[in-house]
């Protein structure tokens, strides 16, 4: 594995948001990857390619995530991960740079069933 100071480092980088623990399914989710360098310091340009994927624990569906640059004032580097599971389930997410898990990853995501409507 070969990495360079000027890029993001995965063990440092980080996600949040309440998309990378909980879901609904047929309702978009989303959470943020925080991008840095090794250093600990906020990555400047975004420029990696993060990678979500999911699994089903419970039942056989993999799916990936949409992963966006959010522009954010420097310094920082900020990626916006949207997702719309179809079924409910656990899932293992998987967010990856150069196929090295970031910090904290593999997540498990609890996605339920959306609620039903009443007319």
């Amino acid at each position: 594995w070969n990495f360079r100071y000027d890029r993001a480092y995965p063990l440092y980088s980080t996600a949040t948001g309440g998309g990378r623990k909980k879901a609904l399914a047929g309702q978009r989710a989303d959470f943020v990857i925080k991008s840095k360098n090794v250093f600990r310091q906020d990555q400047m340009e975004c420029v990696d390619d993060f990678v979500a994927n999911f699994i089903g624990k419970t039942q056989p569906v993999r799916f990936r995530g949409q992963v966006e640059v959010i522009p954010t004032p420097p310094p920082g580097c900020e990626y916006s991960v949207q997702y719309t599971p179809i079924v409910s389930g656990l899932y293992q997410l998987d967010v990856i740079l150069m196929d090295i898990p970031i910090h904290g990853s593999p997540f498990e995501v609890d996605v339920r069933p959306a609620p039903t409507k009443i007319s």
